[in-house]
């Protein structure tokens, strides 16, 4: 019993803590933990410690059904939880149609590639980061423009951006 009470605050504290680089990952993953703690007391104790093993580990993993195999497949972790937190910053500034304009609705592939492109925006202007102080506002400019370009709303674009910053924010993806 104390390993599975044990098992449940690691979990909780993984969400809280170790996802804080991807809100998107984070809301999931709280989502799912929260139903699968609501449903493990009707197991028998060895299944509840192997089902909150999973879910551990699928946390420690970030893997998600929903994240497109380009992105989930990718063998670097650091490069896959970018593309991944991109991705899911796109997930959550979109409705659930994917519009990203008044007429254009994406699919999860297209939406993968485009934060694949962020990510390599990103990684491409980290150098000159460290050797201008104005680096970040033209990161910003080129991710409005590469979104935009895209056919995103201006408005969803900005949105995206913000969201993107405030993660290179508080964490260094």
């Amino acid at each position: 019993m104390l390993k599975i009470a044990h098992l449940q605050n690691q979990i909780k504290s993984a969400i809280k803590y170790d996802l804080e680089d991807d809100p998107y990952a984070k809301l999931r993953f709280s989502a799912i933990a929260k139903q699968q703690l609501a449903e493990i007391n009707n197991l028998p104790l060895q299944n509840r410690h192997k089902a909150l093993t999973n879910l551990k580990k699928q946390i420690d993993e970030r893997y998600l059904e929903e994240i497109p195999l380009i992105i989930a497949n990718l063998p670097n972790k650091n490069t896959r939880e970018r593309q991944q937190a991109y991705y899911g910053i796109m997930l959550l500034c979109l409705d659930d149609s994917l519009t990203i304009n008044d007429s254009q609705q994406l699919n999860a592939e297209q939406l993968a590639i485009y934060a694949i492109n962020i990510d390599e925006l990103i990684e491409n202007n980290k150098i000159k980061q460290i050797q201008h102080e104005d680096a970040q506002n033209q990161i910003n400019i080129q991710l409005l423009a590469f979104l935009i370009n895209n056919n995103f709303d201006s408005q969803l674009a900005q949105e995206i951006v913000a969201n993107i910053q405030l993660i290179l924010d508080n964490k260094k993806l």
